[in-house]
């Protein structure tokens, strides 16, 4: 959970300077307001490879079009989140993007041969987890009924112990899985490194990790930097009128959930990317629901 705090603050108000001479018009010159933004990190640090570095993107992105004073609160433990920020985790759309994801790999679990097992690896049982593998799980059977679906947790309070998930990965591939879908920020690289190491597909989590090579299959797309530019930007066009107390929704149907690039190295690539999203545009319009869990 990466939490967007908003604020504005008027500075430096001409409220009285006059100019010319006496019996002139009374110039003032307009308040010089700057706007001040920032992101508060969930625990993983700003370099997870995953939310936290993808909202930390829509920060800068921030600062250099918008001219937002901008600055990162790296949250390291549990204990320095402030309630209210706590409180953000608990709406999302993140079943939508594992519901891609999952479809996805039930369409390559059927054309490929070997077993039909595909897997998920979660850091902790957190709502956005639980909320990925509900979409993840119901994404695999609608491709491929008859696939087996391995949900398995870490329990890496942290999200950065890869050995953790690596030993989870381990199990799963005992388990004959072909598939490894992590949600588990960088404690999720232990078990994407095993899945290649194996000659398996792996799937990212939160931004686009398909830099970590031709076998990660695509990853599950929560567009954060998007999110946090387009947050702003409503802010800096109204801020009288820009809306707090409540959590702003992005989802597949607003640009803010999605899946990642594709892999080249799968086989019949363009056709399983056309039937992808299919089920993408049946979401958006309201005819596929995924499931929270």
């Amino acid at each position: 959970m990466v939490s967007v705090v908003l604020a504005m603050l008027a500075l430096t108000m001409f409220a009285g300077a006059s100019f010319g001479t006496v019996g002139s018009p009374t110039v003032r010159k307009a308040a010089s307001v700057t706007y001040k933004m920032a992101v508060v990190t969930d625990v993983g640090g700003l370099n997870d490879h995953g939310f936290n570095q993808a909202a930390n993107a829509g920060r800068l992105l921030v600062q250099k079009k918008l001219g937002f004073q901008t600055r990162v609160f790296d949250t390291r433990s549990a204990a320095e989140r402030l309630p209210n920020l706590q409180a953000a985790a608990q709406d999302g759309y993140q079943q939508e993007a594992g519901y891609l994801v999952g479809y996805l790999a039930g369409l390559v679990l059927k054309q490929q041969p070997g077993p039909d097992v595909a897997s998920a690896i979660g850091a902790n049982t957190v709502p956005a987890i639980v909320r990925y593998f509900g979409g993840y799980r119901a994404g695999v059977k609608k491709a491929d009924p008859k696939a087996t679906v391995i949900l398995s947790y870490a329990n890496d309070p942290t999200f950065s112990d890869q050995a953790k998930c690596k030993e989870v990965a381990l199990n799963q591939i005992s388990q004959k899985t072909q598939i490894i879908f992590t949600a588990a920020g960088g404690c999720g690289l232990g078990a994407l490194d095993q899945a290649k190491s194996q000659g398996l597909w792996g799937i990212g989590v939160d931004s686009d990790q398909l830099y970590l090579g031709p076998e990660m299959l695509t990853s599950a797309l929560k567009d954060v930097a998007k999110s946090v530019y387009l947050t702003s930007q409503e802010f800096k066009k109204s801020p009288a009128k820009f809306k707090t107390g409540f959590n702003k929704v992005f989802n597949v149907k607003n640009g803010g959930i999605g899946y990642g690039k594709v892999s080249t190295k799968l086989k019949n690539r363009a056709a399983i990317i056309k039937k992808v999203n299919k089920i993408k545009k049946l979401i958006a319009a309201g005819k596929i629901v995924p499931p929270a869990k």
